[in-house]
């Protein structure tokens, strides 16, 4: 009897602690998305700011323009009341400032309640991992 109960407490063990191992992955997981979905707020943000500011820019000033990562050309404003705005498969469409900014603003709030929902969970898979870590150190010492 005692053998049995011996052997039952350390299939428990193993079993709570696979299930530890197996949160513990979730949670990193979890924490890169809510990384990679942070630096993507960070940009929308910067994008919102970068439109905002582009409405003080004249018709006819100078800007540089990126080609690719790291390298501009120079380029004339030509108007300033609508710009393209990407809306997939390489097709782009013309927004006002204003339409452009609320869609990008749109996206931050939508990114933004994934990032919360997302840290709650995270939250919840923490205590649930320290649960199980307790109940691991208890079932060691018994």
């Amino acid at each position: 009897m005692i053998k049995q109960d011996q052997t039952q407490n350390k299939e428990e063990l193993q079993q709570r602690y696979m299930q530890l191992q197996l949160l513990e992955q979730q949670i990193k997981q979890v924490q890169k998305q809510l990384q990679t979905i942070t630096s993507q707020l960070n940009e929308l943000a910067y994008s919102v700011q970068s439109l905002e500011e582009f409405k003080n820019v004249k018709v006819g000033s100078e800007i540089f323009v990126p080609v690719v990562t790291g390298i501009f050309a120079k380029a004339e404003i030509k108007e300033i009341e609508n710009v393209n705005i990407n809306v997939g498969s390489n097709i782009a469409v013309s927004k006002s400032l204003a339409d452009s900014k609320k869609i990008l603003e749109d996206q931050f709030q939508e990114l933004d309640n994934i990032r919360v929902k997302l840290s709650n969970d995270l939250q919840k898979m923490i205590a649930q991992a320290q649960l199980l870590q307790q109940q691991i150190m208890i079932s060691q010492k018994t």
